[in-house]
This record gives C-alpha cells, sequence and structure tokens, in this order.
C-alpha cells in the first residue's frame, strides 16, 4: 500500500530485512519553563545482513478514534491536521532527516498526481533546526527499555527529539490532542515511490497542548457534596461530584 491510502488493508507477508521492524518507542514532554512540547521518537530493526542498509520510518499520529474495519487491524480513519514524521536515514555516515507532514482535505498534496485528502506537502525539520537525530552508526548500543536488556549492533537504533511547539504543531490559544499512533517502515523516503512494507501498532498514545484543571476535595463534617461552575468556555461547563 501507499502512505496516502487511508484505512489501508493490512496483509501477512515478510518484510525485507532492512525494513524489519522490531519494535518502536514514544515518550513526550512539556518544558516547564518555556512551554514547548517535544515528542522523541525511536525504531528498533532487527539484526542486519549490512551496516550499509538505509531505513525509512513513518511515525503517524491520529486525532480520531473512527475504526477502519477489521482488514486495517486496527487503524483508524486519518483526520485533517493529522501528522506524518517520517525518519530518513540513507545508511553509513548519512545524517538522519526529519520531516512532517499534515493531513488534508483540500489544497496541495506531497504527491502531486493526487488530489485531497492526502498528506500535504513535507516540511523538513531537520534543515529548520526543529528537529536532531542519530542512528547508531559503527557500534552497539544497549536497550535498557526490552525486557530484558537487549544490544542492538549496528545500525539497528535510530532516534529522534523533536519541538512540536517550534514546528507549529502546537500554536498558542488552539487545543489539539492526538490519541493514536502506528509506524511503518518504509521501501524509500520518496512518498510518490514509497510501498509501506512493515506495521507496528497501533497504540494509545496523548500528545496535547490543552490545558488541564485538577480539582481536589476534602471533606468536611461528613458533607460529600461539591458543584463546579465555570464561565470560560469549558465543557461541560459545570458538574457535580
Amino acid at each position: 500500500t501507499k502512505q496516502d491510502t487511508d484505512c489501508a488493508t493490512v496483509g501477512a507477508g515478510k518484510a525485507p530485512n532492512k525494513d524489519d521492524l522490531k519494535r518502536y518507542y514514544l515518550a513526550n514532554k512539556r518544558d516547564p519553563v518555556t512551554g514547548d512540547i517535544f515528542v522523541a521518537l525511536a525504531w528498533v530493526r532487527i539484526p542486519q545482513n549490512t551496516t550499509s542498509s538505509s531505513a525509512h520510518v513513518g511515525f503517524e499520529f491520529n486525532q480520531g478514534e473512527t475504526a477502519c474495519g477489521a482488514a486495517s487491524d486496527g487503524l483508524v480513519r486519518r483526520t485533517e491536521g493529522d501528522l506524518l514524521f517520517v525518519y530518513d536515514f540513507e545508511g553509513g555516515s548519512a545524517d538522519p532527516r526529519i520531516t512532517l507532514r499534515e493531513w488534508v482535505t483540500s489544497g496541495a498534496c506531497e504527491v502531486g498526481s493526487n488530489s485531497p485528502p492526502c498528506w500535504g506537502p513535507a516540511t523538513d525539520l531537520t534543515a529548520s533546526g526543529f528537529a536532531e537525530a542519530e542512528v547508531n552508526v559503527g557500534t552497539s548500543v544497549l536497550d535498557q527499555v526490552a525486557d530484558p536488556d537487549e544490544t542492538l549492533n549496528d545500525s539497528e537504533f535510530g532516534e529522534t527529539i523533536i519541538n512540536l511547539s517550534d514546528a507549529g504543531v502546537f500554536t498558542p490559544g488552539e487545543c489539539i490532542a492526538f490519541g493514536k499512533t502506528y509506524a511503518v517502515s518504509r521501501s524509500s523516503g520518496n512518498s510518490a515511490q514509497a510501498q509501506m512494507k512493515d506495521l507496528v501498532g497501533p497504540a494509545d498514545f496523548t500528545i496535547s497542548n490543552c490545558g488541564s484543571i485538577t480539582i481536589h476535595k476534602v471533606t468536611e463534617n461528613g458533607d460529600s457534596s461539591f458543584g463546579y461552575t465555570t464561565t470560560g468556555g469549558l465543557s461541560p461547563s459545570t458538574f457535580d461530584l
């Protein structure tokens, strides 16, 4: 299937050695000083036949929860503004490149021959300084997140950290939340030609810039009732405990 295919059919088969993913990792954090939101992404692939193999991995984040159907193995339908980060590593000493695309329902598509809905034009986050990435070229690394710990050999692990706020994903005054994610390996970094090879996920994972209110209720004298009302435009505007 192609990356643009919404609700793609997931089939059985063996991915090529360089595209065979073992797992992927995600983490996110809000900087307590600047308020910037960061996401960390990483991929692990099976032992490689050669240390010069390229790696192309797409990390997708979805806002919606509408299931695609049994043939799509847990994937959800895309919503305008969904995100696709593509990790391109050409092998050897080449520096990885991180690009971002958003799902659009109007306007230009990354693939010029396509029409919306589609992935929009790519933004190079590496060139703009919004992302840093590295692959363990020439050395092994110890994966202590794996259970048990696992030694990953040359070029079997790649990671990146992305500043979503600086990249324009999250803007002040606008509440956006993503709740589903998955990773796919791609035959190349060119979406016009790339085929999807291996799928890991989907899984629940929340990234959001939305505000929150924490209410700590302490009962006194046996009175356990509590009412709360806001005029600030929150939904629901009132509730009782």
